[in-house]
């Protein structure tokens, strides 16, 4: 499985303008960050082509972006993952297309992973 340390996380947001939501967190949300990213990231159908720095950037854009996400978007991964596809509040309506499931992926992190990555042909039940 894949795994990021804290250290080559740190390397990588050295390097990165935006990376206050890092700069700022604890150890242990760095940890969580970083363990999370690695799941979603490993749950990519991803070639074993891929070079290893490009995972971990890959990671670390996937933590930001988690690290980033705001008590709406929480609720609205919440709400896919339970299976709704369409709500509204207040007047205002969504409707969920994307099959993730409730997964979010960092933009950042998938261009990294672009032409590495497979498409799923299908899934088994």
């Amino acid at each position: 499985m894949l795994n990021v340390s804290i250290s080559e996380a740190q390397a990588v947001f050295d390097e990165h303008l935006m990376a206050d939501e890092w700069e700022q967190a604890s150890t242990s949300l760095k940890k969580r960050a970083l363990a999370h990213a690695c799941r979603d990231i490993s749950s990519l159908n991803y070639s074993s082509t891929v070079p290893r720095q490009k995972l971990v950037a890959a990671v670390c854009e996937q933590a930001l972006f988690l690290m980033s996400l705001t008590a709406t978007d929480k609720e609205r991964l919440k709400a896919q993952k339970l299976g709704v596809g369409e709500r509204s509040v207040e007047g205002a309506s969504e409707r969920y297309f994307d099959k993730t499931l409730g997964k979010a992926f960092s933009p950042d992190a998938l261009a990294l992973l672009e032409g590495y990555v497979h498409r799923r042909v299908g899934h088994m039940r």
